[in-house]
């Protein structure tokens, strides 16, 4: 009994410290907004190392940097059809993106840019 009571406790041990080389940690974003869409969910998250992520559904995601200048986010992405040319960082807790097809607004979850 003890010794079927100690291969389970190393078999769960070994099993829980195992990684995958392969796992990335995501960054916390330092600006996060979202809002429910026709298409699913929009999603906008901006990291500490100038770069983004920008999703319309499941299926549209679109990746690439920032530059902050005051309240306005300037936005280059390597496809261009995210039709999004900047997001404003609105006072109200909300972004406000510009471009040829934008979901307009999106309310903000988390907002370190600035500090």
């Amino acid at each position: 009994m003890v010794r079927q009571l100690l291969i389970f406790v190393l078999t769960i041990i070994g099993l829980t410290s195992c990684s995958n080389s392969n796992d990335k940690i995501e960054p916390r974003p330092i600006l996060a907004a979202d809002r429910e869409a026709p298409v699913g969910w929009v999603v906008f998250n901006a990291y500490p190392d100038s770069t983004f992520n920008y999703s319309l559904s499941s299926r549209h995601k679109y990746t690439g940097t920032f530059k902050l200048n005051a309240d306005t986010l300037f936005l280059t992405c390597s496809d261009t059809t995210i039709g999004i040319d900047k997001v404003i960082i609105r006072q109200k807790g909300s972004l406000e993106f510009f471009g040829k097809k934008t979901p307009r607004f999106a309310s903000i979850t988390i907002n370190e840019i600035s500090k």
